[in-house]
């Protein structure tokens, strides 16, 4: 017998050192063995291999060459930290506060300084998973392994990649998912659609955000949610212990029935807090337990809403100190927002379309708009023409380029504005696929076709007949014209 994979089930399944019939160890087997021929050492092995390792490390301070045996010596094997074997609620808290440790590095330094670090870190918390636990430490667990994968895939797209964040953020969904937190979930998908967004990709982005709204829906905050979430993405005050949010989550547990508490009931209204609250040279979230200032929830919701734009529109410092110009300021950003707002109250829908925009106009305005640009277009091609013409030696028509070109633009704007008003009127133009074929595939048209053919020889038949009209009367003027300025 001489089939490798035989032996080795052979010797598997009889429990055959592996060694005996001539196969190959594994890396665990082998690992297991140098294990366990460690705990058999005598004290003279010991005392060996300090001496061994005493004489190497006098070697390398003297500074001769080591040999490969003396290098391997040095090298440390994939030995990995054992997990224990219950998880309480202190070793979840010590999982929160290294996440968070290594949040506050990250925003100082940017995720590739520390992101192996970070992945290290959730790698260790998901090996939690294997100890025993009680249900309500397990699922505490699970939303702080999502946060720490959230912070891994925030990193990655820190650093471009995109595949990596997208795979750990969508990882920290199903743990929240597991965790049955419907709000952590809405606040991760957040954080994923932003992936796609920051990447050209906004059709993908708002199918993410249409789910962290699903999510949202079925999430309703308290207090201590909000102990674990306003936190996170907030800078410390005071020898990196307080929090900025310490005072308002000290306040909002004094006080349950403020009207801060009823409006950090949905993930919508504590994502705005934390984009702007979050920065330690931003404004103290303190200022919304300003009774004067904010005396009903709405006020606050308010607030929240006028400040989002500005907030995520400013200029961030090391863009200031390295001279680069916004494109938009946050009024014209804000501006752009309440258009967009308008055109989709109008239209009764949240879904943006771009064949829709034209819609966003009145109908009056976007007619005008295009009969002005049909008889621009249409005057600029006729000069093009005629200029042409006329390089080559050819009078194209009796009359004067310059006026011919201004007829021909005026009778087109508005046959374009009497064509789009019979036909469009006010339904939306939804996107067509076009395909030409040379052969004739003896389809009937529509009816709608030829109701749009009948109107296209109609109008291109008023077209031709005011044309050549306006063009001689053109001619009688500029004749008479001339025969008085002979006579």
């Amino acid at each position: 017998m001489q089939a490798y994979d035989v032996l080795e089930r052979i010797a598997d399944g009889l429990g055959v050192p592996r060694g005996f019939m001539g196969l190959a160890y594994t890396d665990e087997a082998a690992h297991g063995a140098a294990t366990s021929a460690g705990l058999h050492r005598t004290k003279d092995d010991f005392m060996l291999e300090r001496r061994g390792f005493l004489g190497l490390i006098s070697k390398i301070v003297m500074g001769a060459v080591l040999t490969q045996p003396e290098v391997d010596l040095l090298a440390v094997g994939p030995d990995t930290t054992p997990v224990p074997n219950r998880v309480g609620a202190t070793d979840v808290v010590q999982v929160r506060a290294l996440t968070a440790a290594l949040r506050s590095y990250d925003a100082a330094h940017g995720g590739g300084s520390c992101r192996d670090a970070i992945l290290a870190h959730t790698h260790w918390a998901q090996s939690l998973l294997h100890a025993s636990a009680t249900d309500a430490v397990r699922t505490s667990l699970l939303s702080a392994i999502a946060e720490a994968k959230t912070m891994a895939g925030w990193t990655a797209h820190d650093l471009g990649l995109q595949s990596d964040a997208q795979r750990w953020l969508g990882q920290a969904v199903r743990d929240t998912q597991d965790a049955g937190d419907p709000a952590h979930t809405a606040i991760v998908l957040y954080h994923l659609g932003r992936v796609p967004l920051d990447n050209d990709d906004p059709a993908e982005a708002l199918k993410l955000f249409q789910l962290g709204q699903i999510a949202a829906q079925d999430s309703h905050s308290s207090v201590a949610d909000l102990a674990g979430y306003l936190p996170r993405t907030a800078g410390t005050t005071a020898g990196d212990t307080a929090n900025r949010w310490d005072p308002v989550l000290r306040a909002l547990a004094e006080h349950p029935d403020h009207p801060l508490a009823a409006t950090l009931t949905t993930p919508l209204s504590v994502g705005l807090a934390r984009v702007i609250y979050s920065d330690t040279t931003g404004p103290d979230p303190a200022e919304l337990l300003d009774a004067e200032r904010f005396p009903t929830a709405a006020s606050i919701s308010d607030h929240l809403l006028t400040r989002f734009v500005p907030t995520v529109c400013r200029p961030e410092p090391l863009d200031r100190a390295v001279g680069l110009d916004q494109r938009w300021s946050a009024e014209q950003a804000a501006r752009w927002f309440r258009f967009l707002a308008a055109h989709l109250s109008r239209r009764h829908t949240t879904d943006l379309a771009w064949w829709e925009f034209g819609t966003a106009l009145r109908r009056r305005s976007r007619t005008l708009v295009l009969g002005l640009f049909a008889g621009v277009t249409a005057t600029v091609v006729d000069w093009l023409v005629e200029g042409v013409a006329s390089a080559f030696g050819t009078r194209v028509g009796s009359s004067p380029w310059f006026l011919s070109g201004l007829l021909i633009g005026f009778f087109g704007a508005v046959l374009m504005v009497i064509s789009y008003g019979l036909v469009i009127g006010r339904d939306v133009p939804a996107p067509v696929s076009l395909r030409i074929s040379v052969r004739s595939g003896g389809r009937r048209l529509t009816a709608e076709k030829k109701s749009r053919l009948r109107l296209g020889v109609l109008c291109g038949s008023v077209f031709g007949v005011c044309l050549g009209t306006a063009h001689r009367l053109l001619d009688v003027v500029t004749s008479r014209s001339a025969s008085s300025l002979v006579a």
